[in-house]
């Protein structure tokens, strides 16, 4: 390999033979305006042309500097901060200092032959001077020291300092309650051995101080008589309780799910007998007795389910017909060698259509969820996911200002219905916008969870 004799520049006091030059730019290359780079080729350059300074760009940095600009300047300031700087002097870098040598780069340290960098020789810089007080008092030391409290006291005999201390508290304690209760013990004194001990048993009776006590009554008091509006309110209490159990009865006899066939189909009888019974109860206050608050709970829980399957079947009713309409443009109005679509009249009526149909479709995505949420029969559920898919296979462009990117990372997704992205005219950026509030979201505001996101993936082999 190649042997370097590197000097005192690098800190060692002196030459040694280490087998590369770990710091090449402190010594410039041999000729003006030539320049090297990382990949040891050399290239002419003119100083007053910045591009042809760049010429090292693309082979990683510069090596050495020209010889007109011997010093390499520490920081990166040149090409776009990507490499450092050659100038004239020290003085003229921007930071003011030179590049120096790294020292894991370097195979000999000053530090390993007893020399210290410039930074360590400031902070142990030594003085010949001592402070006078500190001189003083190393002058004027004593042999002797002044006897502690501890000493003085330890010819004193322990038991009679503690017997004296305890006997002092305790003749403190009893002077202080002797001061406090004062009048409570003379009071306490005359009743107990004084005249008014003796005349109260002077005139106490005999007859009614010892005479047998009257027997138990074994015949409780009888309840207060009620009156007639309570009776009336106490039956109708009852009534609506009986009629809650029997309606959540009939109900979980008829089913959990599966309650509605088709679209239109009547309601159940159980539905109505179910809804009167729990405003009887609620409207009477009888709503925390009993059972009735385990019993409201299963009548809401199916009646959710119930109303969950309807509003889905009305919702795939009214969106399977847009499988004839969704992915297909609509020539209306359009005649015969007439470009109908290309008229402001045509475009806004094939939006409008599209627009009605993508609200049928996120009607029918909405009611999913919420039949979902309220466990509703699970083919039907199924057979919806299905159709919903289909619709949004169909659809040729999807909603530029409804569709974001899922935060996980799951692709494309839908948002919920009522939330839109809009853009900023001037700058661009992206936020979300509830069209029933018409409240914004902040500028690169988080999607909502993914949870609520609609899913656009159909079929592996029909991808959107």
């Amino acid at each position: 390999p190649e042997v370097t004799t590197v000097g005192a520049s690098l800190g060692m006091g002196k030459n040694v033979q280490i087998p590369y030059e770990p710091c090449p730019w402190h010594e410039p290359t041999k000729e003006d305006d030539l320049i090297e780079c990382t990949d040891k080729t050399t290239h002419t350059i003119n100083p007053l042309e910045a591009d042809s300074w760049a010429v090292c760009a693309e082979r990683n940095f510069r090596w050495t500097c020209p010889k007109n600009f011997p010093v390499m300047c520490e920081d990166l300031d040149c090409d776009g901060s990507a490499d450092y700087c050659c100038q004239t002097r020290v003085d003229r870098c921007k930071t003011g200092e030179e590049r120096m040598c790294p020292p894991m780069l370097m195979s000999d340290l000053g530090e390993w032959h007893g020399l210290l960098t410039p930074g360590a020789t400031v902070s142990r810089g030594t003085t010949t001077t001592l402070d006078p007080l500190d001189a003083f008092l190393m002058r004027t030391l004593v042999t002797t020291t002044a006897a502690s409290v501890a000493t003085q006291y330890e010819a004193l005999p322990m038991p009679l300092i503690i017997t004296a201390s305890v006997g002092g508290a305790f003749v403190c304690i009893l002077a202080i309650c002797a001061f406090i209760f004062k009048e409570h013990f003379t009071v306490m004194a005359h009743s107990l051995v004084g005249a008014p001990r003796l005349l109260k048993a002077v005139w106490s009776d005999p007859i009614h101080v010892f005479t047998a006590s009257p027997p138990p009554d074994i015949h409780p008091a009888l309840p207060p008589l009620k009156s007639a509006a309570q009776l009336e309110k106490e039956r109708l209490d009852d009534q609506a309780n009986t009629a809650l159990r029997s309606g959540v009865d009939a109900a979980f006899q008829r089913g959990f799910r599966g309650l509605c066939a088709y679209h239109g189909c009547p309601p159940p009888a159980e539905e109505d007998t179910l809804i009167w019974a729990m405003d009887a109860v609620r409207s009477r206050g009888l709503d925390l007795m009993g059972e009735n608050p385990i019993l409201l709970k299963r009548a809401e829980t199916w009646l959710r389910t119930l109303h969950a399957e309807r509003g889905l079947l009305k919702a795939s009713a009214q969106a399977r017909p847009e499988l004839l309409i969704v992915g297909n443009r609509q020539n209306l109005q359009g005649l015969p060698g007439k470009p109908w679509l290309s008229t402001l009249e045509g475009q806004t009526c094939e939006g409008e259509i599209r627009d009605l149909a993508w609200s049928n479709i996120e009607a029918l995505s909405e009611a999913i969820k919420t039949a979902k949420e309220a466990s509703a029969q699970e083919n039907l559920v199924k057979n919806n996911k299905a159709l919903l898919g289909e619709l949004i296979a169909r659809t040729r462009e999807l909603p530029a200002d409804r569709c974001v990117l899922d935060p996980e990372g799951d692709g494309l997704k839908l948002l919920p219905k009522g939330h839109q992205r809009a853009i900023k005219g001037f700058t661009g950026e992206s936020y979300l916008y509830h069209k029933e509030t018409r409240l914004a979201g902040d500028v690169d505001e988080a999607p909502p969870p993914s949870e609520l996101l609609d899913d656009v993936a159909t079929d592996a082999a029909r991808p959107v």
